[in-house]
């Protein structure tokens, strides 16, 4: 009787592994293959099909997606479609029709989604950078425009001249004048994030070893990791997101920590105001004496005050470190660049905002790490 039982149990087992088999033979390709119907059922109002491109769902583009695009482009021309996952995407690669659709037209095409765990888990829709184009966006923007407005920059520039030159510092001190290797990681990072804390609270860290630097860089980085392209399958696979995760889990707290943080950080302002204190313009306050008028609520105020530092310290921070693990093996560049600065500036001063248009091989060299190594 145990023995049939067994067998029965068993058997079962392979019977169902055998339909779950089935089921993935059966589903797998029809999901892949889609974009075939999906072509000639599609259309819109006027009866426009989508622009043509491959009859295949990729999981995600080869090694190098650009010369698949590429290819594409030669084979389908210069607006064509394709399907990664359940998401449809239109590749442009004519400047003209991109500029007649986002510059022209911007107001009619323009628009971001909304990503599951960026947009939706952590950022829960606040803030520029998450936030689907429509009014809450509109009313952000205005906001932080009036904060961080061109004439509010020059403003910050001396201040950032300031910064640049303590990190400097910092370096050639933990180096021991260049006689010893330094991680510049630690200090690259507390140099952007002292520019964005002052930015938006008007304060900054008083050295290397204070807590705020090691929490802020922290969550920083787990924001960077949990919203990276390769880490969210959930985007390209929108049926992921009913499933219960870590990465999911990981958002959640990643959200209340910076609504701990920052929130701590603007209750701090908000009893300096009480006070009576004199508090520099920054994007807090901007926030602060619009509460009530834009109808801004707590985590409004936290998000909007918490995504400046959460982009601009990694990607700022990140650029810096790539320069200067790169520019060691160009030297040729590096002789070149010192000399412009030796002509330009001479040894009796350091170089400022206003020389920058007097040192186009500097501007080269930044504007061509800032375009290679943007990890945003």
């Amino acid at each position: 009787m145990v023995r049939k039982t067994l067998h029965f149990e068993e058997t079962a087992s392979i019977l169902i592994t055998g339909q779950i088999w089935l089921w993935l033979l059966l589903v797998l390709p029809a999901y892949f293959l889609r974009p075939i119907l999906l072509r000639r059922v599609i259309r819109d109002a006027e009866g426009n099909r989508l622009p043509p491109g491959p009859n295949i769902c990729y999981a995600f583009l080869r090694k190098y997606a650009e010369r698949a695009l590429h290819a594409w482009a030669a084979q389908y021309g210069s607006l064509f479609s394709i399907w990664m996952g359940s998401q449809l995407f239109i590749v442009v690669s004519d400047p003209h029709v991109a500029r007649d659709l986002l510059v022209l037209n911007g107001s009619i095409f323009s628009t971001r989604k909304r990503y599951f765990m960026k947009n939706q888990v952590i950022l829960n829709g606040r803030a520029i950078t998450a936030s689907e184009y429509g009014n809450k966006w509109r009313q952000h923007r205005r906001l932080a425009g009036i904060a961080l407005n061109p004439k509010a920059m020059e403003q910050y520039a001396s201040f950032m001249d300031y910064e640049a030159h303590i990190f400097i510092k910092s370096l050639y001190d933990e180096g021991v004048k260049g006689d010893k290797p330094v991680n510049p990681a630690h200090y690259a990072g507390r140099f952007a994030l002292n520019n964005m804390l002052f930015m938006s609270f008007g304060i900054r860290t008083v050295s290397a070893s204070d807590p705020l630097v090691a929490t802020a860089l922290d969550l920083a980085m787990e924001f960077m990791d949990l919203t990276g392209p390769w880490s969210n399958c959930v985007d390209f696979f929108e049926f992921l997101q009913y499933l219960p995760t870590q990465k999911r889990t990981r958002g959640r707290i990643l959200h209340d920590s910076l609504i701990n943080v920052y929130g701590g950080m603007i209750s701090d302002f908000k009893d300096k105001l009480r006070s009576g204190k004199d508090v520099p313009d920054c994007l807090v306050k901007t926030l602060l004496d619009n509460e009530e008028t834009e109808h801004l609520d707590w985590e409004d105020l936290c998000m909007l005050s918490a995504v400046f530092t959460l982009g601009g310290v990694h990607s700022t921070s990140g650029i810096i470190q790539w320069f200067l693990a790169l520019i060691p093996s160009h030297r040729d560049v590096l002789a070149r660049a010192h000399k412009e600065l030796d002509d330009v500036i001479g040894r009796s001063r350091w170089p400022n905002f206003e020389d920058e248009s007097s040192l186009p091989y500097i501007r080269a060299i930044i504007k061509e790490a800032s375009t290679s190594f943007n990890g945003t």
